[in-house]
């Protein structure tokens, strides 16, 4: 359902990366700070791009200009979080944001891969609800590392395995169950 080329109601996505999108997309992919830029449906970028720090971005700028409706966000995240870049999809802050501000889709960008995730048909789910998805995630994710701390398995690498899995799990999570597409694949150079 969520990684379809339709919506729930059969509508077709229409959102395409633009070479400009590409390009700044590559200009950051591989920095050791965060940065975003948004764009509009055609592709155009919209004000400047907005540098953050190792482990978030302030888009202020963007909201203080009205921007983000409709457009499209898009950012790296720096491989210096301890997530493996495969699986360093979206925080609940970014599809928060997302919701928040009603954007026709939001990227993620690694050193290797490239991540998606367009507005559902319906529209986003409220950001409370975003936030009690990546709760619920977390809490599973913790229900199954308590039971392999019990097993025996070492803490150190049960809490790595257990932090690297959230993102992915609650991208997934949130296209699933909304029908927003997802996608997530080789970041193309």
């Amino acid at each position: 359902m969520g990684r379809g080329g339709r919506g729930p109601g059969g509508e077709r996505f229409t959102f395409r990366v633009s070479r400009s999108m590409r390009n700044f997309e590559s200009s950051v992919a591989t920095n050791d700070r965060e940065s975003a830029a948004v764009f509009d449906a055609q592709g155009n970028q919209l004000g400047e791009v907005i540098s953050g720090d190792r482990l978030s971005v302030d888009i202020g700028p963007a909201i203080d200009a009205g921007v983000l409706p409709n457009a499209v966000l898009t950012h790296n995240h720096p491989g210096n979080n301890g997530i493996p870049p495969d699986l360093n999809a979206f925080s609940m802050q970014d599809l928060m944001i997302a919701s928040q501000y009603n954007m026709r889709a939001i990227r993620a960008v690694t050193a290797t891969r490239e991540f998606t995730m367009e507005r559902p048909a319906g529209g986003w789910p409220p950001p409370g609800l975003v936030r009690a998805n990546y709760n619920a995630i977390s809490r599973a994710t913790a229900d199954e590392s308590r039971d392999r701390i019990i097993r025996g398995e070492p803490l150190q690498q049960v809490v790595a395995d257990r932090n690297n899995s959230v993102p992915i799990a609650f991208s997934r999570a949130i296209a699933d169950r909304y029908g927003a597409r997802f996608t997530e694949r080789p970041r193309r150079r």
